[in-house]
């Protein structure tokens, strides 16, 4: 009985750090998803990069605070986006109907992303702190961050590389699995959402939140080892010692 108990266990516990072990990938990659979104250099390099301004009429102070209105949307509980910007000199509307309610879905997906990471966090947290009240938890807990961390790295390059290669494609999948409607099938010829944001500005944007995901989970794939080494340096003193004495 008391074997079949330890087994149980056994198994709950290699359940519970694997899903830690997923939760690493999903708090960098959420994380930086983020970041990007509230970041005002992500949308001006962009602006520039494709010469917004000259396409459009907007002027670059107006483009960026079009940015910033879009940031607050994506953070606050307004339903609906109302966008205003001077085109050419005149005072409009900067956004369609249509333009509008793809907008809103795509506000529950950053609003869902947000929570993804909440609740990825949370687990993280909880787990740790259920490994300190069972001790021995830095070795444990490094060693889960590393493997979280080193299947990051292999993941987030996978898919980096599918970018770069096939990049209008995945993006179009992407779209046909997050949206339920054809909101997001928008003119380029009219519809200011396409324009101001181009293709090759959300090619870059997720080539940024690649290389940036690679390089958290770099940081904290190093830290874990180097964890793992101390201690296993210092318990080969240890032994050592003793075996001196």
């Amino acid at each position: 009985m008391f074997q079949r108990h330890v087994a149980l266990s056994d198994k709950l516990y290699k359940l519970l750090a694997i899903c830690f072990v997923i939760c690493i990938p999903v708090i960098i990659v959420s994380a930086t998803v983020l970041i990007a979104f509230n970041t005002d250099s992500v949308y001006t390099r962009g602006f520039e990069k494709y010469s917004i301004s000259q396409k459009t009429g907007i002027s670059s102070s107006e483009l960026l605070n079009i940015s910033k209105d879009l940031q607050k949307y994506f953070n606050n509980d307004k339903e609906l986006l109302d966008t205003k910007a001077v085109i050419y000199g005149q005072n409009k509307d900067l956004f369609n109907k249509r333009e509008i309610h793809h907008m809103r879905d795509v506000k529950s997906l950053v609003k869902g992303t947000y929570w993804i990471f909440i609740t990825a966090l949370v687990y993280i947290c909880l787990f740790t702190v259920a490994r300190i009240i069972a001790g021995n938890i830095i070795p444990r807990i490094s060693k889960l961050i590393l493997y979280g961390s080193l299947s990051t790295i292999g993941i987030i390059c996978l898919f980096g590389l599918l970018a770069i290669l096939e990049f209008e494609a995945l993006f179009l999948l992407f779209h046909q699995i997050s949206f339920s409607n054809d909101l997001w099938q928008l003119d380029p010829r009219k519809d200011y959402l396409v324009i101001l944001f181009p293709t090759g500005f959300w090619l870059d944007a997720t080539l940024l939140i690649t290389i940036t995901a690679i390089c958290v989970a770099g940081i904290t794939s190093t830290f874990s080892a180097g964890m793992l080494i101390y201690i296993r340096l210092k318990d080969t003193r240890k032994q050592d010692q003793i075996s001196s004495d």
